[in-house]
């Protein structure tokens, strides 16, 4: 068993998938750590959430300031930056994208 930390993915999903296939990881015998920045800025962090939702027994992660906005908007907290990512329909309330 192996254990791989990886920050700031800011939804990079083909490049987070390509490096763990670079390492061999392995969900069910290998450990993730995720420190911060899953989402925003890249082009896939809805991607992103699915494949580390999918890989939850193998995963810890520690929330990262761009993670913490996402959920303050989502929760109706913080408003939508226009650099932000996350207005792709699904990550964020109807309210915030109208």
């Amino acid at each position: 068993m192996s254990t791989y930390v990886v920050g700031d993915i800011q939804g990079c999903y083909k490049a987070l998938k390509k490096l763990l296939e670079k390492v061999s990881f392995t969900p069910g015998r290998d450990k993730l750590w995720c420190v911060g920045d899953l989402v925003n800025r890249g082009p896939s962090s809805l991607e992103t959430l699915k494949y580390l939702q999918d890989i939850d027994d193998s995963l810890q992660i520690v929330l990262g300031n761009h993670d913490l906005h996402f959920i303050a908007i989502h929760e109706g907290c913080a408003p939508a930056r226009t650099k932000d990512t996350l207005a792709q329909g699904y990550l964020m309330p109807k309210t915030v994208m109208s």
